[in-house]
């Protein structure tokens, strides 16, 4: 091949290159630029109804997948050796019941259930920012890392602590994946947790937007919302799989879950 027909190629191939980072810019810019009119417009939307958020907005946007779990296996071996000193095992597997004088474990397909008795529980019931850590360090012997895990709610009687924590997925939430700890004020401790991991994701979809949604959620005028969580739920029992969900929680601690890739409100 001769140089000039060679630099004559190379011409044409620049100016193809070109003129698909052209097309590329400007359609990113309108993208962007549409995304920010609609925002715009949403915000004056809901203020004109009164509808406050208090709340940081987690930035989620573009194309999402839904998630799939697969069972993960327990080995006995790795649990807390303080709690179960009683109790010689190696056997890993599921399906799994064991029972030690105060301690028990059932491991099921997807949930592990241990209980055991705490001494001197007293200040750890009437303390619940302490116990709140000692689940966290706890959940570590688990196989959980603290960063992995976010408190979802608190809640005290006079005669129940529990605590109710679930794991993240690239900072999204799994609101399936629920590790809860319930203390009594004698002592006897429960916990739970999935026995389940995530496995993968499948093709990825549009997701809409936290102000998409709330435009069409048509909540009632003057509601605030005190927090926006971005994350994946299963929406009918059996499903196989987890769907991008916005979680938005009022002022009066209602809890509402909305559908992130069609807008629609969750019955459950």
């Amino acid at each position: 091949m001769d140089w000039s027909r060679a630099k004559t190629i190379l011409i044409y191939l620049f100016i193809i290159l070109n003129l698909f980072l052209l097309v590329t810019n400007v359609y990113t810019s309108s993208s962007i630029r549409f995304a920010s009119d609609y925002t715009r417009q949403a915000k004056e939307y809901l203020n004109s109804r009164e509808i406050r958020i208090n709340a940081n907005i987690p930035n989620i946007s573009g194309e999402i997948g839904t998630i799939v779990y697969s069972q993960c296996e327990i080995d006995l071996n790795k649990l807390d050796k303080s709690v179960f000193e009683n109790i010689k095992t190696g056997s890993k597997g599921s399906n799994i019941a064991i029972n030690a004088l105060n301690e028990s474990m059932q491991i099921e397909d997807d949930e592990v259930y241990i209980t055991y008795k705490l001494d001197s529980a007293d200040h750890l019931f009437n303390d619940p920012d302490n116990f709140s850590q000692r689940a966290l360090k706890y959940a570590e012997g688990l196989g959980y890392k603290k960063r992995d895990l976010h408190l979802l709610s608190q809640e005290k009687s006079d005669s129940l602590l529990r605590l109710t924590f679930v794991a993240k997925y690239k900072e999204a939430l799994l609101f399936e994946q629920v590790i809860s700890f319930e203390l009594e004020p004698h002592g006897n401790l429960s916990v739970r947790f999935p026995a389940r991991v995530v496995k993968r994701t499948n093709a990825p979809a549009e997701v809409l937007s936290i102000y998409q949604v709330l435009v069409m959620a048509a909540l009632p005028q003057g509601t605030t919302i005190e927090r926006v969580d971005f994350g994946y739920k299963q929406l009918d029992e059996g499903e196989f799989y987890d769907t991008p969900v916005w979680r938005i929680v009022l002022d009066n601690g209602q809890t509402m879950f909305y559908n992130a890739y069609t807008g629609e409100k969750l019955i459950k």
